[in-house]
């Protein structure tokens, strides 16, 4: 079989408070710096120039944030489909394939909030995450199962169904 992709879809992280929880050390050591000081420093020194030197944590905490912020912006979700399987790349790091020959059942469900990211529920199995309540619940035919969230779940089921069935 080929690895020609009928299915492909790539989500991310895009709610604004996230952003916002992610940015929020950088802006607590931002204000809680005592510009005052530092500009008496600068004056009592005979330095005219305008340069702040700031705490070694500012420097710290501002790498950190930028590189989770980095994460979070260029990962997130990819679902892709060809002839014989489901591949999903969630984040930088984690990579699933599920095989059409395993599927019992694939059906659309919109779900109460389970977390972003991967989860383990009871209801659904293993949640692969990243935005809104809309997924797909696989079925397998040993009795396991999982849901791949997704933003456009009957083109999702349309298109399993009809590789479940050849």
């Amino acid at each position: 079989m080929s690895d020609k992709v009928i299915f492909k879809e790539k989500q991310q992280f895009t709610q604004w408070w996230l952003y916002l929880i992610i940015g929020l050390p950088i802006i607590i050591v931002f204000f809680d710096f005592d510009f005052s000081q530092a500009a008496e420093d600068i004056s009592n020194s005979g330095n005219t120039s305008f340069s702040i030197i700031l705490p070694n944590g500012f420097w710290i905490i501002l790498i950190e944030v930028v590189l989770i912020f980095l994460f979070f912006r260029f990962g997130g979700l990819t679902t892709q489909m060809d002839e014989e399987k489901i591949r999903i790349k969630h984040l930088a790091f984690y990579r699933r394939t599920i095989y059409w020959k395993d599927i019992e059942s694939i059906n659309p469900v919109k779900y109460g909030f389970v977390g972003f990211g991967i989860r383990l529920t009871t209801s659904y199995g293993t949640v692969y995450n990243v935005k809104g309540n809309r997924g797909v619940a696989i079925c397998f035919k040993n009795g396991s199962k999982c849901l791949i969230g997704t933003q456009r779940p009957e083109e999702f089921r349309k298109i399993a169904q009809q590789q479940i069935q050849l």
